[in-house]
């Protein structure tokens, strides 16, 4: 008994020290192995950001240096002594100059506009030097200032040097020549000279070509082209493209690890670099330290193992149940199948959202999509062959509410490799999805609105003339037989006009009068004159659950958007009669909501309803339905604008609108209008009649057809008109004789210039000038923005004989009520 007990014991503790051993030699090599990356890449960093230092240290020298020549270039005295050729001058300019900054240059010269050193303020032999074949001087010939030169033999002495350049040029802009600082190639040694990082590290530099610039070898210097030189070949080619990093290379046996960074301005780059084996000294002795402290604690660690076994499976039981918790919790859906293809687990997150309690799921086959998007064998052969499948997946719930998921399926291996089930993950992307739906229909409407905006402009235009024109002669005839015919013409007219309303309103590109109004009168007023129309086999229902229905809209389109949806609800049950319902209510719409419309703000809303019980919307065509021009009724039984409008008329006020519906079981359709406190109601208008008037006024139209019919209908109410066919042809008139004009009508849309910037002239040559201003349609002006420029009446057209006869009657009292003294000073032009 008691060596079956030793033997047992001595089993437990070997497998303790196993199990201490094996950790203990796996953290310490992680241990040295991380501490060693982290060390050389801390070293890198540092050595990266000692090179930034370093290259920001040489730019602003570089710059202070760049800046006395650049104002030496500017100085008038010297652009003087370059444009009249007076050399004498410019020497004792560089001598002055070299006296006061020459420690580190070679040389301070002037060069003329050839590209020949003129003067020189240290040595005279330079004098005559040729330096057109400089990169330096192309770019200084070009204008550029701050122009820094590759380092280079001097033509004068042959010792390495770099030179900083800057253009003098005249008052009109001619290049002269320029200002040229020859630096000694020990300026830029003497920056980077004293830079040491431990016994190995030392900092080089290398220029736009690779070419060795300084280094703490000066026999290296411009005999060194890092680009060809072996080992330093790929950080040469780093550095002379300009980055900034860090590098680890070998040259000449040695590996070395460097950071680097570009000298602006320059072209140049700093390089700091050290010995591999310097930076790591420290990993390595730390690796000493990690071995000793292993062991001793392997030796404390030993008596403790047959004590602490009876507790392992304790902490490991707690992590299990923390796991399970963590499944059973998480917002993603997850479930596991099984071999058999049967789901063994699922968390309630995939039960909440395809509807389904979870009993109902475990046991089953998987739900993986509807088999017309989805090709479950496909799905299965890729699983069981061993790879991964994602896709995304579409359902519907136990209320009918559509859901979407991203599905993950991976196959879960044993230790044998063997798989042994399989784990899928999802994400609900349903309203993700539902956003982006909403995203792509504002955008095409959006589109379309454009669209709809031009071609109203041009029919409007058209519409003028024919309106006008019919006005005109149902004015003058007297023919009884002709006036029926008129009659119907201009019955047509103010039916295209409408037309044209509706598309505006459709494309929200014309503003409504809005007002503080309550709704629930409007709806009853609107079915009360629907239900004269309705055939028998139609029952409305209505319901007010509505205690505050107040929201600021324009009572019209409110009462047109309730008369088009419930007419095309009406013609949905045609066939079978069936309900009308419609109804107010409140609601309040926050972020978190799932049916959330974002094109809506957080608030509080009235919704209004209107449902039937028709032959509902085919799937298939539920995306076009607020489209412009479509629809689904026979050729003569509607324009297809009814929605559109209604879907225009909902944005405009703020609003959103939302479908539901499935064929054969009706339509819903629902409105969210923002809800305000109520402050008041505007007041109406009455019915004014066509005035007549007297005076001179000057009307702009670049369509003839629309000027000429405009100017009779003016001449027949009275006034004497000029007509001019363009704004230039306006402003000469107007210009030779400003008094002798009572008021001017332009229209917007006019080549050369609109009829808002001739309004601004005109009221320039003769301030509170009466202007009427009038358009198609325009994006680039309203009526507010009409009245900002100082225009009194901006009407849209086609304007009625009796709108403009008002209108310009209206202006013309307006200016005689003004004072007599302010008249006088218009009329005079002062």
């Amino acid at each position: 008994m008691k060596m079956k007990d030793l033997s047992l014991r001595a089993k437990i503790v070997t497998a303790g020290i196993l199990m201490v051993l094996i950790p203990l030699v796996i953290v310490g090599t992680v241990t040295f192995i991380y501490s060693s990356r982290t060390l050389e890449a801390i070293s890198k960093r540092q050595m990266e950001q000692i090179a930034k230092s370093v290259s920001e240290m040489l730019r602003l020298s570089l710059e202070k240096e760049l800046k006395i020549l650049e104002a030496t270039a500017r100085d008038p005295l010297v652009v003087r002594a370059a444009s009249t050729g007076k050399f004498r001058i410019l020497d004792e300019k560089m001598a002055d100059l070299y006296g006061k900054i020459g420690t580190d240059y070679e040389g301070i010269a002037f060069f003329d506009a050839k590209g020949v050193i003129s003067s020189d303020g240290a040595d005279k032999s330079r004098v005559g030097i040729s330096i057109a074949d400089r990169q330096y001087f192309q770019s200084a010939r070009e204008g550029r200032t701050n122009v820094i030169g590759t380092p280079t033999q001097s033509k004068a002495t042959g010792r390495p040097i770099f030179v900083l350049c800057a253009p003098v040029l005249s008052k009109e802009g001619r290049f002269l020549g320029g200002i040229l600082g020859i630096v000694k190639a020990d300026y830029l040694n003497k920056h980077i000279a004293s830079l040491r990082l431990g016994e190995t590290g030392y900092a080089f530099m290398v220029d736009s070509q690779g070419l060795l610039i300084a280094h703490p070898n000066a026999s290296l210097i411009l005999r060194t082209d890092g680009t060809k030189a072996g080992g330093i070949r790929e950080l040469s080619e780093r550095m002379t493209s300009q980055q900034t990093g860090t590098a680890e290379y070998t040259f000449q046996g040695m590996q070395k690890v460097a950071g680097f960074a570009p000298v602006k301005l320059t072209g140049w780059s700093v390089c700091v670099t050290q010995e591999k084996n310097e930076v790591m000294s420290l990993a390595y002795t730390n690796r000493n330290f990690i071995l000793m402290v292993s062991f001793i604690f392997l030796l404390l660690t030993i008596p403790a193992v047959f004590f602490l076994s009876r507790t392992i499976s304790n902490p490991v039981q707690k992590t299990l149940n923390a796991l399970n918790q963590a499944i059973w919790q998480a917002a993603e859906p997850i479930f596991i199948i099984g071999l058999d293809r049967q789901v063994r687990f699922v968390n309630p997150a995939l039960a909440s959202l395809i509807d389904q309690p979870v009993r109902n799921l475990v046991g089953k086959g998987p739900y993986l999509g509807d088999p017309r998007d989805t090709d479950g064998e496909e799905i299965w052969k890729k699983l069981e062959g061993g790879r991964r499948w994602t896709g995304s997946i579409t359902g519907k719930k136990r209320d009918g509410s559509p859901f979407s998921m991203n599905l993950a399926i991976t196959p879960v291996r044993s230790k044998t490799g063997k798989i042994s089930s399989y784990l899928a993950i999802g994400r609900d992307i349903t309203r993700e999805l539902m956003m982006e739906a909403q995203l792509r229909q504002s955008q095409k409407m959006e589109a379309i609105g454009t669209l709809a905006g031009g071609i109203a402009h041009d029919f409007n235009n058209i519409l003028s003339a024919m309106m006008g024109y019919a006005e005109l002669v149902e004015l003058k005839t007297t023919d009884q037989q002709i006036r029926p015919y008129l009659e119907q013409i201009l019955k047509a007219c103010r039916r295209s006009r409408d037309l044209i309303t509706q598309i505006l309103t459709f494309s929200r590109q014309r503003e409504q009068e809005k007002k503080i109004l309550a709704v629930t009168p409007i709806v009853k007023e609107a079915l009360k004159l629907l239900r004269s129309s309705l055939p028998s086999t139609v029952e409305i229902r209505q319901e007010y659950n509505a205690r505050k229905d107040t929201v600021l809209a324009d009572p019209t389109r409110i009462h047109q958007v309730l008369m088009n949806l419930c007419t095309n609800a009406v013609h949905a049950m045609r066939g079978k009669g069936g309900i009308l319902e419609v109804g107010l209510s409140e609601r309040t719409i926050s972020a978190d909501q799932p049916d959330w419309n974002t094109t809506l703000r957080e608030g509080a809303y009235l919704q209004l309803w209107v449902k039937d019980t028709g032959e509902g919307i085919d799937p298939a065509i539920r995306d076009k339905i607020f489209d412009p021009f479509f629809t689904t009724k026979p050729s003569g039984e509607g324009t297809g604008l009814g929605l559109s409008v209604v879907y225009g008329i909902v944005k405009d006020h703020g609003g959103a609108i939302a479908v539901e519906s499935e064929p054969g079981k009706g339509t819903v359709f629902t409105i969210c209008l923002p809800l305000i406190e109520i402050k008041g109601e505007p007041e109406g208008r009455e019915a004014v009649p066509v005035p007549r008037g007297e005076g001179h006024i000057l009307y702009v139209d670049d369509e003839a057809a629309i000027a000429a019919m405009s100017e009779e209908m003016l001449t027949s109410l009275g006034y004497e008109v000029t007509v001019c066919l363009g704004s230039p042809d306006a402003l000469e008139t107007f210009r030779a004789d400003p008094g002798r004009f009572d008021a001017v009508i332009t229209d917007m849309t006019m080549p050369n210039m609109t009829g808002a910037a001739l309004a601004a002239e005109l009221l320039k040559i003769r301030p509170g000038l009466p202007i009427i201003l009038t358009t198609g349609f325009s994006e680039l002006i309203n009526d507010r923005e009409a009245k900002r420029i100082g225009i009194r009446e901006f009407l849209m057209k086609p304007v009625s004989l009796s709108d403009l006869a008002q209108t310009v009657k209206r202006i013309l009292d307006a200016e005689a009520m003004r004072p007599a003294s302010s008249n006088a000073s218009i009329r005079s032009g002062s």
